[in-house]
């Protein structure tokens, strides 16, 4: 399959999940598609980008909630511990890039990367915040 069907395909089922009605039908379709999803989860409408690894590295332990608007880039992997809330309009990032398919000069002094963002156990993730690649909360 080329790469350009597989990210088309992941799109498409990005759009499924994040038109699902029901945040709790959301999660057990990303559990379907790959993702690590535990109990008792709910996901508002959210948007997955960079989603050349499907969603395979998702991983949401129990109890979590994730506000609507919220953007969750999956070129790394992002894990959310358990009883975490992720409120509204919420930014995680797992990779950083400055515009190197581009040629973007800053390319040369800020080079990309790709790594975990981790929020841990009990963790409140305030509205509109937004967490790099690399971090551990």
């Amino acid at each position: 399959m080329s790469d350009q069907l597989r990210d088309a395909i992941f799109l498409f089922i990005e759009k499924l999940i994040r038109w699902s009605i029901h945040p709790k039908f959301r999660a057990k379709l990303l559990t379907l598609f790959g993702a690590k999803i535990g109990f008792n989860v709910r996901i508002y409408e959210v948007q997955f980008i960079n989603l050349s690894n499907g969603f395979k590295n998702l991983h949401i332990a129990d109890h979590v909630h994730i506000g609507a608007g919220c953007i969750i880039d999956l070129q790394g992997s992002v894990y959310i511990g358990e009883r975490s809330t992720i409120s509204p309009r919420v930014v995680l990032l797992s990779h950083q890039n400055p515009g190197e398919t581009q040629k973007n000069k800053l390319a040369n002094l800020y080079r990309p990367k790709t790594g975990a963002t981790v929020i841990g156990k009990d963790c409140w993730i305030g509205a509109n915040s937004v967490i790099i690649s690399g971090i551990s909360i």
